[in-house]
């Protein structure tokens, strides 16, 4: 059975060793005790990813990293409440 990680999209096979000790998340979005990694961790290690990857600044990997994370169900609620608070101080 293929389920997703509700951090990163990955498709997670219920064979997977993580699996087990959390199943919303893949090995890549937790910790050794499968406790889902903090997220200005998983924004950092998304935003050196597409800076690498695609070669993007600083400042555009962190806009694409954010749009990627509010898609997903475990950063959702974080990134709409920092939105917010944001137009909320304009």
């Amino acid at each position: 059975m293929i389920t997703f990680c509700f951090s990163c999209g990955k498709a997670i096979d219920i064979r997977d060793c993580e699996f087990e000790k959390n199943p919303k998340y893949c090995r890549y979005c937790v910790d050794e005790n499968g406790k889902l990694k903090s997220f200005e961790r998983k924004k950092n290690e998304n935003i050196k990813k597409i800076k690498i990857i695609l070669g993007y600044s600083n400042e555009f990997s962190e806009k694409l990293a954010l749009k990627m994370m509010s898609k997903y169900p475990a950063w959702k609620n974080i990134i709409r409440q920092e939105e917010n608070e944001n137009e909320d101080s304009k």
